[in-house]
């Protein structure tokens, strides 16, 4: 079991991108339809969870978006930032 899971909160309609020993995950929506806007670290070999805080205002809350890694920087393409129940 992780340990530092408990602040991770599940989630769909997220993105997903891996680079080297980890996968970063970015917004997403819960059951309860709250949209969020953190990203966060899955370091694959310590199976261990790390919430990334950016340096600038990050990006909007949004689902339905796409994520990329290229040279070590984290995209985020399109998606919705309203979402209506």
């Amino acid at each position: 079991m992780i340990a530092a899971r408990t602040f991770i909160t599940s989630r769909y309609r997220h993105s997903a991108a891996v680079w080297g020993d980890s996968m970063y995950i970015f917004g997403g929506v819960d059951k309860d339809s709250e949209r969020f806007s953190d990203l966060l670290k899955f370091d694959l070999e310590k199976e261990s969870w790390k919430r990334i805080i950016p340096v600038n205002a990050g990006p909007s809350a949004r689902t339905f978006h796409k994520s990329v890694i290229i040279d070590g920087k984290f995209y985020i393409l399109g998606g919705k930032k309203i979402f209506f129940k």
